[in-house]
C-alpha cells in the first residue's frame, strides 16, 4: 500500500514539474517570436498629436529611429523630454518617436510643455489600443527601441536612459569597446 502512495506521489510530482516546464517553455518561445517582430523597424498606423496618422512610410528613412514609449506623469519620461529639449537642434539625424496609449490631448500638453512641437523629427504618436507597445512588447515606462539607419534593431532598453547617454551609444554605433 505505501508502496503505490508513494509511485502515486512521485507521479504528482513529475506531472506537475512537466507542466511548469510546459508553461516555461511557451512563455519563452511567446517572448521569442514578440522579439522577432521588432527585429526590423516595426508597420506602424498611428496618430499624432495634431490627429494625423502615422504610418512606418512617413518616417524619414536612411537615420536612427529611436521610439520612446512614455507615459506624461512618468517622472523619468518627462526628465528625458526635457533633455531631448535642450539638444534638439543637434540631433536632425535621428528620428524620435514617443509613443503613449494616454489621449491625444494629454500627448499634445506634454509635448507642448516640453517644447518639442517644432522639431520636425520628434513626432509624438498615440497607440491608443495599445497595439504597437503589445506588438513590441513593451513592459516598462520608458521604454526605448533604437533601430539603426538601415531599420535593424540595435537596442531595447527598459527603464530612464539619460538622453545624452543615448546620443553618444548612437554616435559610437553602439559599439561595444
Amino acid at each position: 500500500m505505501r508502496k503505490k502512495i508513494k509511485k502515486g506521489v512521485i507521479f504528482l510530482f513529475l506531472l506537475v514539474v512537466g507542466a511548469l516546464g510546459y508553461q516555461f517553455y511557451k512563455a519563452f518561445q511567446k517572448k521569442e517570436i514578440q522579439s522577432e517582430k521588432i527585429v526590423n523597424l516595426p508597420e506602424l498606423s498611428l496618430y499624432d498629436a495634431k490627429g494625423n496618422l502615422i504610418t512606418e512610410k512617413d518616417i524619414d528613412n536612411g537615420k536612427w529611429t529611436v521610439f520612446v514609449f512614455f507615459n506624461s506623469e512618468c517622472h523619468f519620461c518627462q526628465e528625458e523630454a526635457q533633455q531631448l529639449n535642450s539638444v534638439k537642434g543637434l540631433i536632425k539625424e535621428i528620428n524620435f518617436l514617443w509613443v503613449s496609449s494616454e489621449d491625444l490631448k494629454a500627448i499634445s500638453d506634454f509635448q507642448e510643455q516640453y517644447q518639442l512641437t517644432d522639431s520636425p523629427n520628434i513626432t509624438f504618436l498615440q497607440d491608443a489600443d495599445a497595439s504597437l507597445t503589445n506588438r513590441c512588447h513593451i513592459t516598462a515606462t520608458p521604454q526605448f527601441l533604437v533601430y539603426n539607419p538601415e531599420g535593424k534593431l540595435i537596442k531595447n532598453h527598459k527603464g530612464a536612459w539619460r538622453i545624452d547617454n543615448l546620443l553618444k551609444n548612437i554616435d559610437n554605433e553602439f559599439k561595444v569597446p
